[in-house]
């Protein structure tokens, strides 16, 4: 994936792009080999406050293989923030979710608790 940053001042602009391709070919009796091609363009929107970095954001997927059914595209839209209190310790909490996808959805919440010694 290709990204660069754009910042003025305290906002930053993230924009990203890119492809990825994955071929899995067991060796089980009857399993079938799987390949998923993903296509995807969005960016990302931060805001930096002295020791919080609250932002959003929103990415177009594209199924390039189309293996997986008949839908081949959504959107995923993440809302996180990003805490620094120290230069040893980070939080980050976000949750995304998937858009435009007929009977299937997907909800993610996610904390990280890092520590470097």
């Amino acid at each position: 994936f290709l990204t660069y940053a754009f910042i003025r001042d305290r906002l930053m602009f993230t924009p990203v792009v890119g492809y990825s391709y994955s071929y899995r070919n067991p060796y089980a009796d009857g399993v079938e080999a799987t390949a998923v091609g993903m296509a995807k363009a969005g960016g990302r929107l931060t805001y930096q406050f002295e020791k919080v970095l609250p932002y959003i954001d929103l990415a177009y997927n594209y199924d390039t293989v189309g293996q997986i059914g008949g839908q081949r595209n959504d959107m995923l839209a993440t809302v996180g923030l990003d805490f620094m209190p120290t230069n040893a310790f980070s939080i980050s909490l976000f949750a995304s979710n998937t858009f435009f996808r007929d009977k299937e959805y997907c909800t993610t919440f996610d904390l990280n608790l890092r520590y470097t010694f």
